[in-house]
């Protein structure tokens, strides 16, 4: 009994040890059962994806929109956005209106381009037209959208925007603590003028690219007012080139519109945006590691942004040391790039029209003698502030202020904006408007001369290159100071021209982080 039950077991161990071979019907049944689910799940994503775009549709049309050009499916008109940054968004106005929807995936984009319409919404209607929206690809920038230009409409936000006007920004902090050091850094910057005009003698016809040198200039301001003292060439420049790259690279992606375009992998850039991110605290984060080892010993110099964001309490906790990359890096984007562009916008049309630079010098002559023009004299030289005036009218640093977003569904002119809405005001379209400005194309100082314009828009806009409402721009004081001052020094050090005579300068512009000249200008200049 034992013996048999024995060569039973030993029977079934060699059957089952045997290979298991699938009879050719029962492999084709298989697959063809494999194909029928693969099938099956296709189609119910399709149908899926097909319900979310029928839906989003038709939520569209639920909406009055602006009117504005018919999109392709699903993209809308992504690849009609560049004629918005060009002479043709005059002619879709002939065709739209002066308030437009320009369909970007499911994200209407609504751009204004009417002065009265601006002022409707974010003056009138400021509190509902105050927020921002929130693209996930710019979180890792902006600390998830907890710095002044991005965050939503809120507590956050008027903590960071409050302590950086009363920080820094306010007239009386601002000279009190700053005004050597501003005095030091424009010094320096004539310097550099001066010896890049006697290095470029024997080369480039004596000429000297001014667009690199204003900007070294204004980094190195904006970070001693950062971290309260001057910093070695090296590092300024190290700074400015990591945080540019960044500028121009940290962009809303296409997946920001469309969704479902994140599940593409060659759509995906979130690496390269984490290799950028980690330049910009390789960067910056040495510089604020030091500021607070001078802070918590009581050697760090009062006023500067970094010695009251390490005060700042935002609900209830200090700041992290990658909040305060963001937000230091912020300051000095925002106020490089505006102030480098307008200057050289400045410096090109003085060049074009000689009888505005004898102008500004005569002023100069007149009300400060000899001496250097300090801070104190800006006000007394209108002329000057004049062609700065005019300069930011004629070529405003940005060819739309920034995208806002609606803190709940409204009405703008009788049309909806929702809430996933970016409304965008195209700032040239209204500074270069003929029923609000005589001849706009032309560059005339002296039409400001007699003019009380309030560069806010509080009461009437009529030019807002530094936005309005309640997300202008905090520092515009304190932009307006560095205008002023360093164009001042700037002519009054120098004799600006071209290298032959009767050359034209390229005033043709192209859109960046700023629009700035396509050809960058190169100047011949003699000491006065």
């Amino acid at each position: 009994m034992a013996a048999q039950m024995m060569k039973t077991a030993l029977h079934h161990n060699n059957v089952s040890a045997q290979p298991h071979i699938l009879h050719p019907s029962h492999a084709h049944h298989l697959f063809q059962a494999h194909a029928k689910s693969l099938n099956a799940l296709i189609a119910l994503l399709a149908l899926l994806l097909l319900t979310i775009i029928i839906w989003k549709i038709l939520r569209l049309r639920l909406h009055k929109l602006p009117p504005g050009p018919r999109g392709w499916p699903v993209v809308g008109c992504l690849f009609q956005f560049k004629r918005f940054f060009t002479s043709e968004l005059q002619d879709l106005v002939k065709k739209y209106g002066p308030i437009i929807t320009l369909q970007i995936g499911f994200t209407p984009f609504i751009i204004i381009t009417d002065a009265q319409i601006a002022h409707e919404a974010f003056v009138e209607k400021g509190s509902v037209f105050a927020s921002r929206p929130t693209p996930p690809s710019l979180a890792l920038f902006s600390s998830d959208f907890r710095n002044i230009s991005s965050s939503v409409y809120g507590h956050v936000w008027r903590a960071l925007r409050k302590n950086l006007v009363s920080g820094i920004i306010s007239s009386s902090r601002a000279s009190n603590h700053f005004r050597n050091v501003r005095e030091q850094v424009v010094q320096d910057l004539v310097k550099r003028f001066s010896d890049a005009a006697a290095a470029a003698v024997a080369q480039n016809g004596g000429t000297v690219e001014v667009r690199p040198i204003i900007r070294y200039g204004i980094y190195n301001l904006l970070l001693s007012l950062c971290f309260g003292k001057q910093l070695e060439e090296s590092v300024v420049l190290e700074v400015a080139q990591t945080l540019k790259k960044i500028l121009l690279r940290s962009r809303s992606r296409m997946d920001d519109f469309i969704p479902w375009f994140r599940f593409i992998p060659w759509m995906q850039s979130n690496e390269e945006h984490r290799q950028l991110r980690q330049q910009q605290l390789n960067v910056v984060l040495p510089l604020i590691q030091e500021a607070k080892k001078f802070h918590e010993d009581g050697k760090l110099r009062t006023g500067s942004y970094i010695d009251s964001l390490l005060e700042i309490d935002l609900q209830g906790e200090k700041l992290s040391d990658e909040h305060l990359v963001t937000l230091c890096s912020e300051l000095l984007n925002g106020g490089t790039d505006t102030t480098v562009t307008t200057l050289e916008w400045a410096v090109a049309n003085i060049i074009i029209q000689p009888q505005i630079q004898a102008e500004i010098v005569k002023e100069i002559e007149r009300v400060v003698g000899k001496r250097a023009v300090t801070e104190e004299d800006i006000h007394k030289l209108p002329y000057l502030e004049a062609v700065v005036m005019e300069t930011l009218r004629r070529h405003p640093p940005g060819y739309y202020t920034l995208p806002h977003a609606v803190t709940e569904p409204c009405k703008l002119r009788g049309y909806d904006i929702p809430l996933n809405a970016r409304v965008l005001v195209s700032v040239s379209s209204i500074s270069n408007d003929p029923r609000i400005w005589a001849n706009p194309s032309e560059f005339r100082p002296d039409r400001f001369l007699n003019l009380d314009l309030d560069i806010t828009g509080s009461k009437k806009i009529t030019m807002i290159p530094f936005g309005a409402g309640r997300r202008i721009c905090p520092g515009l004081g304190l932009a307006m100071l560095h205008l002023n001052f360093i164009l001042a020094r700037l002519m009054q050090s120098f004799e600006w021209s071209t290298s032959v005579p009767g050359e034209t300068v390229d005033l043709t512009g192209t859109p960046e982080f700023t629009m700035v000249m396509k050809t960058p200008l190169r100047a011949l200049i003699k000491t006065r």
